[in-house]
């Protein structure tokens, strides 16, 4: 029997366990291992070499280098360390990021989210801004807190030209949830001493003035909302308007909390700002917020009491957020929906709206990890339906969902990527978009999506093993990993 060999020369189409192996095209493999096609090669993924240790319990870490620092979430504190580098060698000088109260940090995963000059963390029960000092090089974080003693949010001035003998006047900016303190602004009225509060019951007066000098000869009847001067505040000549200001404390921990309980956010574009997006909240799980405009700017700390809405049912969690195509798309665990932007007038001031609408009622997201941006497509992951990526709406204004990963759905060898998403553990599920590939990890296995090499039509898959980091940082060529044990460490060679 004559035995003719066959050359197989090309092999970018992947790994295919879907079909028999008799039936494969020539360019794909039924087995396939820590292999990647790469500049019109097949090659050796690139294999890791640890830069530093940090401590150990990280949960998660930030997408990108800020000013050249890697900023992660390990235990119950924030740390940073430097990425040097210097020809071709790379080390992380390791520091403790300085932040107020960072013992007090869940150890549970958040979102990093680059803002202006800044870097927001918000996990459970946490919102950090981490500021960069030029001078020095180092990094510096402040807790958002809403105590009696200070407060690190916005304060919106909720009322304009008050009647101080009613308490009544022009509605402004809404309260903020993550503020208890707010600001009212009166019009002086000759030999009138008591100015009434728009509410009783308050915690704290904070500050008084009158004409923007501070003033302290007076009283407060904390349960009446009555702030006694002694002296009457003068009225000016001619007469204007909002000359005396009191920032009073009224706590609403309810409302402090329904922001501050959110793990899951992004930021979305509107117009020429951003605001903050976020939600996940244990209280009312579907339900989002969004921050809103200051006096000058948006501003991250506020969140108006009027902007929110509801996703699905309550029984529903929203697990992610992504943008595509100017919508904001909020996942649940078991559907997924989209909102647009809008101003609604409330009270004679513009106020966002996001109204929401139905993608779909059956695909979600219930694998956060694996969510990201790749060519301007959000892909993720699920359970049921393993990789997922929506498709730009129609003309008609309607949106699609494609699989991406049948070829992955059988499970030779071990391979196969369902069985090994639905024996895991949420946390177990991570990713990250290079700019060239797509890599989604479950436990110490991997399956990459080369998208330099192929489309969404039909997409090219590789399997790799050994790969257990739960946080990644693409810079430019350079792939940075941090294992859960704080070994930070970086891909080396060709491929990845």
């Amino acid at each position: 029997m004559k035995i003719e060999a066959e050359r197989f020369s090309d092999f970018s189409g992947g790994l295919n366990l879907l079909h028999s192996p008799h039936s494969l095209r020539a360019s794909e493999s039924p087995e396939m291992q820590n292999l990647t096609w790469d500049r019109g090669a097949l090659c050796c993924r690139r294999g890791q070499t640890a830069l530093g240790q940090l401590a150990a319990g990280v949960v998660c870490c930030a997408p990108r280098l800020f000013h050249g620092w890697l900023v992660a979430h390990a235990g119950h504190a924030l740390l940073a360390f430097k990425i040097q580098r210097a020809s071709d060698t790379e080390r992380a000088a390791g520091t403790r990021l300085a932040v107020a109260y960072a013992a007090d940090l869940a150890e549970t995963a958040g979102v990093f989210l680059p803002w202006r000059e800044t870097l927001i963390y918000k996990t459970r029960g946490a919102f950090i801004t981490i500021a960069w000092d030029a001078e020095t090089d180092t990094l510096r974080g402040a807790f958002l807190r809403d105590t009696a003693a200070e407060t690190g949010a916005y304060v919106p001035v909720i009322q304009l030209n008050t009647d101080p003998e009613t308490g009544a006047g022009d509605l402004y900016q809404p309260e903020n949830r993550l503020c208890g303190d707010r600001i009212v602004r009166f019009t002086a009225k000759r030999d009138v001493t008591d100015y009434h509060l728009p509410v009783g019951e308050i915690d704290l007066v904070r500050t008084v003035t009158v004409n923007g000098e501070p003033v302290i000869d007076y009283t407060v009847d904390l349960s009446a909302g009555i702030v006694r001067f002694s002296a009457a505040p003068a009225v000016t000549e001619p007469a204007v308007n909002n000359t005396v200001e009191i920032r009073y404390r009224k706590e609403n921990p309810a409302a402090f909390r329904s922001v501050m309980d959110c793990a899951v956010g992004t930021l979305f574009a509107l117009g020429q700002g951003l605001c903050l997006v976020l939600g996940g909240g244990e209280a009312q799980p579907n339900a989002w917020y969004w921050s809103g405009n200051s006096d000058t700017a948006m501003d991250p700390t506020y969140f108006p009491m009027s902007q929110y809405n509801l996703a699905g049912s309550m029984r529903d969690p929203i697990t992610a957020f992504g943008t595509q195509q100017n919508r904001l798309v909020i996942f649940q665990a078991g559907s997924m929906g989209q909102a647009a932007c809008s101003t609604a007038e409330l009270s004679g001031r513009a106020q966002i709206a996001m109204d929401y609408a139905r993608i779909s009622d059956s695909v979600g997201c219930d694998l956060p990890g694996s969510l990201q941006s790749v060519e301007n497509h959000l892909v993720w992951c699920s359970r049921r339906h393993g990789v997922i990526r929506l498709e730009n709406r129609s003309a008609a204004g309607e949106s699609s969902l494609r699989v991406l990963s049948r070829k992955l759905h059988g499970d030779r060898r071990g391979m196969g990527l369902l069985p090994a998403l639905r024996g895991a553990e949420t946390a177990q599920v991570r990713s990250v978009e290079t700019g060239r590939k797509y890599l989604l990890l479950v436990g110490d296995a991997a399956w990459e999506w080369n998208h330099e090499i192929s489309d969404a039509a039909d997409p090219a898959w590789f399997f790799h093993r050994g790969i257990q980091g739960v946080g990644f940082v693409p810079e430019g060529e350079a792939l940075y990993e941090v294992l859960p044990s704080g070994v930070t460490a970086v891909f080396r060679r060709n491929c990845m």
